[in-house]
């Protein structure tokens, strides 16, 4: 029979995995919970007769960070969080703070775009805001070359 002391051995370490394992489930959860509550008032301010509240734009930063506190790397927060620095580009009355939010959107937007190089959708909005602004670069030159590639694959 296994003695006492063995079956703790084995036990412990098993029993601090699945612990550890719970944590990052319901971590990942909650930012879930966060980005789905992100992305319907992101939905709201596309629409043309929609102006959102600044207690709103603050409560939607407020859960981007969260999230990217969770999870920085996942691609649906990197891209709201492009898309949130797009807006406030939008409604900066200071020029360089305009740009630099653009600079920053754009960063975040690559970032989620090489971490998901089928998603198609993202690559086209890339290229449109890019050349929205002339701003033909390697990175715009790599996406319209992605762009291809998966337009090739379909």
């Amino acid at each position: 029979m296994i003695s006492l002391k063995l079956r703790l051995l084995v036990l412990l370490p098993l029993t601090l995995l699945l612990l550890f394992a719970l944590s990052q489930t319901v971590r990942m959860g909650w930012a879930e919970l966060q980005y789905s509550a992100i992305s319907t008032e992101l939905s709201f301010w596309r629409r043309q007769s929609y102006q959102p509240q600044p207690v709103r734009v603050n409560r939607v930063r407020q859960q981007l960070t969260l999230a990217r506190r969770l999870d920085a790397s996942h691609p649906d927060y990197l891209q709201a969080a492009a898309e949130l620095l797009r807006w406030q580009a939008l409604w900066a009355t200071d020029p360089q703070l305009s740009s630099d939010y653009l600079q920053r959107s754009f960063e975040l937007q690559w970032r989620a775009l090489t971490a998901r190089p089928g998603h198609r959708r993202d690559w086209s909005r890339y290229l449109r805001e890019k050349a929205r602004l002339s701003d033909y670069d390697a990175r715009w030159q790599r996406s319209r070359q992605q762009l291809q590639m998966l337009d090739r694959s379909l």
